[in-house]
């Protein structure tokens, strides 16, 4: 079995890349076994920042492929094979704008509003 996750990011002034791909050839269980023909999660991702709280991006998500699997099942005098096209898991482009709407934000927020832990050790404050 080969499992393999890959990711960049990359950033030059306006301009993001990011990129993403998981493969993962076979799962096994005691019955049976899975074959994946492509990768489950392929994604490029271009984005353009206008300002830091504005952004445009584009995307394509499953870009190697329709995700196609094969499951072979075989329990005793039981054999299955089963032969799966994941149609939900095919080239999917998409635009995104966003804008960030900010209320006070260059005003700190303090750490001990963010972390509030009563329990022993796992505060965030030195002990005495």
């Amino acid at each position: 079995m080969v499992y393999a996750n890959f990711g960049f990011n990359l950033r030059f002034n306006k301009v993001s890349f990011y990129g993403d791909l998981n493969y993962n050839n076979r799962d096994f269980s005691v019955n049976s076994y899975t074959q994946y023909y492509r990768p489950s999660y392929a994604q490029v991702q271009v984005n353009y920042n206008f300002t830091p709280d504005f952004y445009i991006a584009l995307a394509l998500q499953h870009f190697t492929g329709e995700l196609r699997t094969k499951t072979v099942m075989d329990d005793g005098s039981y054999h299955s094979v089963t032969n799966t096209r994941h149609k939900e898991c095919c080239l999917r482009p998409w635009i995104l704008i966003r804008y960030t709407f900010r209320k006070n934000q260059k005003r700190k927020i303090k750490l001990e509003k963010v972390l509030n832990s009563y329990e022993k050790g796992i505060s965030i404050e030195r002990e005495k």
